[in-house]
């Protein structure tokens, strides 16, 4: 059930739509790809909290330094010490933090690879059913109905209802 044209003196050419957007947007292993996705965001989210803590800690023996610095009865030494004190816990924040930014961004990176990996291979599996149903039907082309051209304009700009192959590929995904 799809548009057919005629394709030069012997063959009538049969063109078909689906929605590959709903299909993704639905399938499954797309959905549970999305979930892990963000499941694994959460943990990374609750590492970066503990380790704020710990920069948190810092901040606040620093504070407590800067006190005890300010102090009027301190001599020089002392003043001189604490002030050692001051430079070597900022350095210890700064190293805290820039590792914490670097870890970071490592785990954030690595998810979303892992995540364009998952969701790759989705597609992948998708596009093969697509192409199963058109060699069975027989069409000989098959266009993404929720495709943008340029400017943002949809790609496919009419369709009649008989030629579109989503509800099809619904069934089977959800099998």
């Amino acid at each position: 059930m799809g548009a057919v044209w005629m394709h030069g003196d012997r063959e009538r050419m049969r063109i078909a739509t689906v929605d590959m957007s709903l299909l993704l947007e639905v399938c499954p292993r797309m959905i549970a790809a999305g979930k892990l996705g963000d499941e694994e965001q959460q943990r990374i989210r609750e590492e970066n909290e503990a380790r704020l803590a710990r920069l948190r800690e810092i901040d606040a023996e620093l504070g407590a330094l800067r006190d005890q610095m300010s102090d009027p009865t301190l001599g020089e030494a002392e003043r001189r010490e604490f002030g050692n004190e001051f430079m070597k816990k900022t350095q210890e924040g700064v190293e805290w933090d820039r590792d914490r930014r670097d870890y970071m961004q490592r785990r954030s990176a690595a998810l979303e690879e892992e995540r364009r990996w998952r969701m790759e291979g989705v597609r992948k599996e998708i596009r093969g059913l697509v192409q199963e149903q058109a060699k069975r039907v027989g069409y000989h082309y098959v266009l993404d109905s929720s495709a943008m051209g340029g400017r943002e304009m949809p790609f496919v700009l009419h369709r009649c209802e008989a030629t579109d192959i989503t509800a099809l590929l619904l069934e089977r995904l959800a099998d």
